[in-house]
């Protein structure tokens, strides 16, 4: 149940919560380990600790160091030299010391970030929070053990309550953190919560208490089981059907696939009978056995099949599938083998450890190092340089949108001139550059507040618009440039939504602005509406000509795509007399819009322009400021 969900939402079928399938997978492995684990103490009352965590290293390192060897050759070909390799590289690192996790968590790498899709290795996050959660826990249940037998008389007495307690603790850091609490002391909090063994371990406690209350579980009626496995099948699915991305996680939702995984344990102490009668089969049991292996392999499969195939969404499916192939071949000639060798023991554990840590970290060094030169191939580098630079609002910290701003987004503070607001999204962040060099020779100083994500005057983003417009009110007058995505006006459903823009412009006028309303640029986007990135070019396409790794689309469907933006921005300017700035035939031409023309990018992805392009377009901000201020007299 875990893994099918997880490579179900990995291959983009229509379970937007596949993702719970690790939350199922925690609850299994609490419940496989602590089970392991307690017989061992009911036998010889103690924990061979040793034993404990060579049985861990032959059962994961092999096949997981087999997988990191396999993606870092991989990435050379068919990663990107533009990020994506960087990423695999430093994660393979993590995964190979079971930090992938803090890795990812250290480059405010999201999951849901578009970035992190494109990283072959960015599922190892999960096997990291199980092996950090492996470090403790075994002493956790020996120390409770022993502690209950001399305190209280009753091993199990003590180890119950060890585990309401860490059940109580983590549950409670992670419900606070999943909703932003503790931002004071956290640079994300929601990262915090997703990536971080403490507020995952409850998930592994939960299912070592169904281990724990075994005795008692095993005499539980037929009749009973059935509702139990019922009841937990129907909370997994609802879980499957109904998170998404923005669901906060783990949060309140996580308990939906908890509480499922652990029904579904339950009624399996029954097996005879409704849901464990189902999974008790053999082609499902087969499906079990290969869960590690097609864990392992599905992703990095993924990963690169979407790079050779981007538009084809029935190819990554065939991919999930048939990633059963490399996780049966591991599972049976190396994961397997290894595992039941009961003359790899002792010493020979540590060799065995050894070699499935040094060979992928070199490997992976070697992938660093390699795309850290670029492969030594100049038009690599300088694309590199292009696309990947970071908007100056954006290395400013101008992208906080708290206010009042920093003084690091403040630009040639002494002119005489009046002053340029740059507010809205990262589409607004882009044209800092721009605008940076349009102030320097209209003499006018200029502000940059932008919050990502924002479609401003559209949307409030949780009080950033009010709070930003009621600044600038207090502010001398001047011009503001608004730019956004404007997303939200491109769907009918949201129209209302442009009576709010009307309103938000008006009151900035009213405050003493003048208002320049920036149109969309073109979108780069593939058959799936996806957005174009050069992340998505591979390394072999990449070394023949970086030219290739560009698009185009054509000007009429850019602009038919646009349409119902373009005219919404038009009406708004209409009716309060703002100024307007539209790009579009800067990027097109002969009917034609491009991302890039020969090694010239101007495009960083399918919506935002270089760096580069930014500072070219200084002189039509500068003439678009004069024109605004020249639209009041005496301005």
């Amino acid at each position: 149940m875990a893994v099918a969900l997880v490579v179900a939402f990995h291959a983009g079928l229509p379970v937007p919560g596949g993702f719970i399938g690790v939350d199922i997978f925690l609850v299994v492995s609490g419940f496989v380990i602590t089970a392991t684990l307690l017989r061992e103490l009911d036998s010889n009352g103690t924990i061979s600790l040793g034993a404990f965590y060579a049985r861990r290293v032959k059962r994961l390192l092999p096949a997981l160091a087999l997988l990191t060897t396999a993606v870092a050759l991989l990435a050379v070909f068919f990663g990107s030299p533009f990020g994506p390799q960087q990423t695999a590289a430093r994660t393979g690192l993590g995964a190979t010391f079971f930090s992938a996790n803090l890795v990812l968590m250290s480059q405010t790498n999201s999951y849901w970030n578009e970035g992190s899709w494109t990283n072959p290795l960015l599922h190892t996050w999960s096997l990291s929070v199980e092996e950090q959660v492996y470090l403790v826990f075994p002493a956790l249940l020996l120390g409770s053990w022993v502690l209950g037998q001399k305190w209280l008389r009753a091993s199990r007495r003590g180890t119950t309550i060890m585990l309401v307690g860490l059940t109580a603790v983590s549950f409670l850091i992670s419900f606070l953190v999943s909703y932003g609490r503790g931002s004071h002391l956290l640079e994300s909090p929601t990262m915090f919560a997703f990536y971080l063994p403490i507020t995952r371990v409850w998930e592994f406690a939960v299912g070592a208490a169904v281990a724990l209350a075994a005795p008692v579980l095993k005499k539980m009626p037929s009749s009973v089981a059935v509702v139990i496995g019922l009841a937990g099948a129907c909370a997994i699915g609802v879980g499957a059907a109904t998170l998404t991305g923005v669901t906060p996680y783990p949060g309140v939702a996580v308990l939906l696939p908890v509480l499922g995984a652990a029904a579904s344990i339950v009624a399996g102490f029954n097996p005879s009978v409704g849901l464990s009668r189902l999974l008790a089969t053999a082609p499902l049991v087969r499906i079990g056995d290969l869960s590690y292996a097609w864990y392992l392999w599905h992703w990095p499969l993924l990963v690169f099949g979407a790079m050779l195939w981007p538009a084809s969404s029935s190819v990554l499916i065939a991919i999930g599938v048939l990633s059963l192939i490399p996780a049966w071949l591991s599972t049976t000639f190396i994961e397997n083998p290894i595992r039941w060798q009961p003359a790899i023991s002792g010493r020979r554990v540590g060799a065995l450890a050894a070699v499935c840590t040094v060979v992928p970290a070199l490997l992976c060094v070697g992938l660093a190092l390699g795309t850290r030169a670029s492969w030594g191939n100049q038009a690599i580098a300088d694309m590199k340089a292009q696309v990947l630079a970071e908007q100056v609002s954006s290395e400013r910290g101008c992208e906080e949108g708290s206010l009042p701003p920093r003084a690091t987004c403040a630009w040639n503070t002494s002119a005489g001139g009046a002053p340029v607001y740059l507010v809205g999204d990262s589409t607004a962040g882009q044209y800092g550059t721009a605008l940076i060099g349009a102030a320097i020779s209209t003499d006018r100083p200029l502000t940059i507040h932008t919050l990502p994500g924002c479609d401003f005057g559209v949307t409030t983003c949780d009080g950033y618009v009010p709070a930003t417009v009621d600044w600038l009110s207090h502010q001398a007058g001047g011009v503001v440039v608004l730019a956004s995505v404007w997303d939200r006006l491109r769907v009918p459903e949201t129209a209302s939504d442009l009576p709010a823009l009307t309103a938000t412009v008006q009151q900035l006028r009213s405050a003493g602005h003048e208002v320049v309303l920036v149109m969309p640029t073109p979108y780069f986007l593939n058959h799936r509406l996806d957005e174009w990135r050069p992340q998505r070019c591979s390394n072999v396409v990449a070394m023949s000509d970086t030219a290739k790794c560009g698009a185009t689309v054509a000007e009429s469907e850019a602009r038919a795509y646009q349409s119902s933006v373009i005219e919404a921005l038009a009406t708004v300017a209409s009716a309060t007399g703002a100024t307007t700035l539209d790009l579009f035939e800067y990027f097109c031409s002969s009917g034609v819009c491009r991302t890039n023309i020969g090694n010239r990018w101007m495009f960083s992805d399918g919506v935002h322009i270089t760096v580069d392009e930014s500072a070219a377009l200084a002189p039509m901000f500068a003439a678009v400021l004069s024109r605004a201020a020249e639209a009041r007299s005496g301005f």
